[in-house]
């Protein structure tokens, strides 16, 4: 069956925009709810805090996994955060320098990964795809400063849609596994000085260390200090393992693809129809 490009060019065209790259349709829709329904709870007097979480990565492709963790993270924040409303969550998917440095002949286009990226969240009330990293910029920009400026873009976004919420208020939050915070330490230290949060899943990577939930706080006591609760959320991932013991993945979509496998499960349907249609690493 033929992919349905007036579906997906339709979902485009709906969406306002911070920036010409971020859409900002479902972020003043969340936030408008919740500046409506909500006041600072009578046993705080901290006003509400309005996060945005966004992940960055090579989404290559973007996965069920992806979508089920910012779900988690939101779940979480709520019901563990008070007077905290996540109103917004962007997947980012990586420059094609990068991404085709790291992958090679694995490599998916952004233009692809941004297509399949909208097609997953197209039924999410909350999450949306913000392409800057990808198409605003000619070059590689770290995820450090990618947060960075999505945070200045969304405020001044904000202001100019008249909303009544001080723009300290806005929070933008990075969303990430364990595994790239030990892998990238140092920046995640960076965000931390800039105030920005780390929500991070929790996951067992014994290739970068990480063998249980005790070790990974061990970890961060000693890259954050005894204070890391204030820059780090830590949330459970629950893990998705696939026959043969193989967790969900990119990686392991691409090698599905490239054997000609099947994907259901692994990926939204309409992601695995857009693959399917443009033949995307198949053999």
């Amino acid at each position: 069956m033929a992919f349905n490009y007036g579906n997906y060019f339709s979902i485009l065209k709906t969406k306002s925009s911070a920036s010409g790259h971020t859409p900002t349709t479902k972020l003043y829709s969340q936030l408008r709810h919740y500046l409506s329904t909500t006041t600072t709870t009578h046993s705080s007097d901290t006003p509400n805090t309005y996060v945005i979480l966004i992940s960055t990565g090579a989404f290559c492709p973007v996965h069920l996994q992806h979508i089920r963790l910012f779900d988690a993270a939101r779940a979480h924040i709520h019901a563990t955060l008070p007077n905290h409303y996540v109103v917004a969550g962007y997947i980012s998917p990586s420059h094609d320098d990068y991404v085709r440095g790291k992958l090679e002949e694995n490599h998916i286009s952004a233009t692809h990964r941004i297509a399949m990226a909208n097609l997953a969240v197209a039924a999410s009330e909350w999450v949306d795809v913000d392409a800057w990293e990808a198409m605003g910029v000619d070059y590689f920009v770290d995820f450090p400063s990618v947060a960075v400026e999505l945070r200045k873009r969304v405020r001044e976004a904000v202001l100019r849609e008249g909303l009544q919420v001080d723009k300290e208020r806005i929070a933008v939050w990075f969303l990430a596994g364990a595994d790239l915070v030990v892998r990238a330490g140092g920046g995640f230290r960076r965000l931390a000085r800039v105030g920005i949060k780390t929500v991070c899943a929790m996951r067992v990577a014994p290739e970068h260390g990480l063998i249980s939930k005790d070790n990974f706080v061990d970890y961060l006591k000693g890259g954050f200090g005894p204070e890391w609760r204030n820059d780090i959320v830590l949330i459970n991932e629950a893990p998705v393992v696939e026959e043969g013991g193989m967790g969900l993945s990119s990686t392991l979509v691409r090698k599905r693809l490239r054997e000609g496998g099947d994907i259901d499960g692994l990926v939204e349907q309409q992601v695995a129809a857009y693959l399917k249609e443009h033949r995307i690493l198949a053999l």
